[in-house]
């Protein structure tokens, strides 16, 4: 059985001009929680702005109608996927690429194939005018759809993929990573929100026009996956992900994340991630500013004896005869 929900959009702008966020409890009411939700609301982020922000375990199919009131949306998904519905199509959100849409009403479904199925992400909800007057946005650059639908025309509908640097990764990340509270929470929060908006609204401004049927190259999708994966691997070098959880975190299977690694980089992920965390290693012994166990401990060697191995490996030397003058060609910094 699928569950349900509706919401207008200029409701919760009224309801936001009173409080900093409401919760998708409020919003539902009385109505059945198709999911074990750790964070799930509607925030303020700014004057015509806001976002819904959500970290779910999906326990059974459910549906969300979305009265937009012609407002653009960017939609970013961290873990998980889900496909919104307009009038005459359907599209699926994924992580990486980020999603712009305008219509005048939407129908945000998920159906998870095993429950519990996780679903992190950010939807930014944005009334057009303030895009163009406060964050630049160059609407010569959007399709004729897109300034029907801001003029007010009938029976239109917009929807494309955004590539998302992969830093725009790290801000999605420390959404859900947030340490604070209350007021220092709000902040944080829409500072980062403001990053992913601003991210999409650049990439934007400097693309030639797309035509109404604009579609991202599978290829280019799968090299923005490769490359966040490898900004994963410089972030967390004292526990890397293994191929299986970072393939599930970024939505790509291994075959096609080792073929990715080995086309972009020479190296398979495994290989990437060893040589990224050696030469930060060899940086820091060979500069000075950690022991050769403090450089072991920070790149996440259980022990002293595999650092040295590894380390030999890829310098053709050991860590206490580290020259302080000597390089090495560097893959990340």
């Amino acid at each position: 059985m699928q569950l349900r929900y509706d919401v207008d959009l200029n409701d919760l702008f009224h309801a936001l001009r009173s409080t900093d966020s409401v919760s998708f409890a409020e919003v539902r009411g009385s109505a059945r929680d198709p999911s074990l939700t750790r964070i799930g609301e509607y925030r303020h982020i700014e004057d015509g702005v806001l976002a819904s922000i959500f970290d779910l375990d999906v326990l059974q199919p459910y549906a969300l109608r979305t009265q937009r009131r012609k407002r653009i949306s960017f939609s970013f998904v961290k873990t998980g996927n889900y496909s919104v519905q307009l009038a005459r199509h359907i599209y699926l959100i994924k992580p990486v690429m980020a999603r712009m849409t305008i219509a005048s009403e939407s129908l945000a479904k998920h159906t998870p194939r095993i429950a519990p199925q996780k679903l992190e992400g950010v939807v930014v909800f944005a009334d057009p005018q303030c895009l163009i007057d406060r964050f630049g946005l160059d609407i010569d650059r959007l399709p004729d759809d897109v300034k029907k639908l801001i003029n007010g025309v009938p029976g239109t509908e917009f929807s494309m993929e955004i590539p998302l640097a992969p830093w725009s990764w790290i801000s999605m990340e420390q959404i859900f990573e947030c340490r604070f509270d209350d007021v220092l929470r709000s902040i944080f929060l829409k500072s980062k929100i403001l990053e992913l908006l601003c991210e999409a609204i650049a990439h934007l401004n400097q693309m030639d026009r797309p035509t109404n049927n604009f579609r991202i190259p599978a290829a280019r999708r799968e090299q923005a996956r490769i490359e966040t994966a490898a900004l994963i691997y410089r972030k967390e070098m004292r526990n890397p992900p293994s191929l299986r959880d970072l393939a599930l975190r970024l939505g790509l299977n291994r075959n096609k994340l080792n073929a990715g690694f080995r086309e972009i980089y020479g190296l398979t992920p495994h290989e990437y991630s060893r040589r990224v965390r050696l030469e930060w290693a060899h940086d820091r012994i060979s500069s000075g500013a950690m022991t050769i166990s403090e450089a072991c401990d920070a790149v996440g060697y259980a022990s002293h004896s595999a650092f040295t191995r590894a380390y030999g490996d890829v310098f053709g030397y050991a860590p206490s005869e580290t020259p302080t003058t000597r390089g090495s060609d560097k893959l990340a910094k």
